[in-house]
């Protein structure tokens, strides 16, 4: 049935078209990407639909030799539709 917020955390373009297919008008839907390929898509869709596309990037404390650094992790596009 349709759907008042979605998240969709992987998948891929086919399972954000068929989030914007059961979405209710107005509905929240917020999806996650690392791929390449499915950043490309959430920008697309952010281009045809709108909304706020954000990317967040986050390292984490590592050994560097005698002393400690930080090491990236991937970077995730975050695209929220309200």
């Amino acid at each position: 049935p349709p759907a008042d917020a979605i998240f969709v955390g992987g998948g891929g373009p086919e399972v954000i078209a068929a989030a914007l297919a059961h979405r209710l008008p107005g509905a929240r839907l917020v999806a996650n990407a690392v791929t390449l390929e499915s950043q490309a898509a959430l920008i697309d869709l952010h281009g045809q639909h709108g909304g706020q596309l954000m990317q967040i990037a986050l390292a984490e404390s590592a050994p560097l030799g005698p002393y400690r650094g930080f090491t990236p992790a991937r970077p995730l596009l975050h695209w929220c539709l309200a």
